[in-house]
């Protein structure tokens, strides 16, 4: 790979007012965003020896992600589903006579749950409910909470990232049709050189034989008069 690096700058304007980005990939694998969806950087070292931006439009939505942003934030609706599944098991009834909590309890609990929107008060209702939650599930912190990435970088790659790789793939179609017209201009040029080369030795060739034609037309002259001369000796 060459030591110096080229810069590819993409502008995706908006759609619908929203999902505008300026994004900057260098051939060194370097990769730089700023759009409506957040703003992300990072490099990739190891890509083979091929394009950059070929390594890119290979790459899946959910691997970039994991490089452009990795951390997670509460999932209330997946947590939620969760504790519903072990407030169920906790519900002490005819047929689960070994169950901690009783009708009551139940509606509470998950009225209570329902309206949680973040971890901090889905502690606090663990905390609520620890004594019959704490009897089926001793650990619910890693049981029930549930996470998910974050929306932004969601939105980033399910939206920004597949209109990036149209953009990737006209510009690189453009650059081999360059490439092949720049190819034809070489082959022409090529050609039309080697028509002059071509040229220039039929002349070159003409002009020689002129040159032996004269130089048998002096001979045979020189002979003729020394042919003469012979005849004109005294004897």
């Amino acid at each position: 790979m060459s030591d110096e690096v080229k810069l590819y700058r993409y502008y995706l304007p908006s759609e619908k007012c929203e999902g505008w980005a300026e994004i900057v990939v260098g051939s060194n694998g370097f990769f730089a965003a700023v759009s409506d969806y957040g703003n992300y950087s990072f490099r990739w070292t190891s890509f083979g020896d091929r394009d950059f931006r070929d390594f890119l439009l290979r790459l899946d939505g959910d691997y970039v992600r994991s490089k452009l942003d990795p951390s997670t934030v509460f999932d209330a609706e997946a947590t939620e589903k969760a504790c519903r599944l072990l407030v169920g098991k906790c519900y002490k009834h005819q047929g689960n006579p070994g169950g901690t909590m009783d009708k009551d309890d139940v509606v509470d609990a998950l009225e209570m749950l329902h309206s949680v929107r973040c971890q901090e008060e889905w502690g606090q209702w663990v905390e609520e409910w620890s004594t019959p939650l704490y009897k089926f599930n001793e650990e619910p912190w890693r049981d029930c909470l549930c996470e998910k990435p974050r929306p932004a970088i969601m939105a980033f790659v399910e939206r920004t990232l597949p209109r990036l790789k149209d953009a990737i793939r006209s510009e690189m179609e453009m650059e081999k049709q360059q490439g092949d017209e720049d190819d034809l201009d070489v082959s022409a040029e090529i050609e039309a050189h080697l028509d002059a080369e071509r040229n220039a030795h039929a002349e070159t060739k003409a002009r020689l034989a002129d040159v032996e034609a004269e130089r048998d037309r002096l001979r045979a002259d020189l002979d003729m008069a020394r042919t003469i001369d012979d005849w004109r000796a005294p004897r």
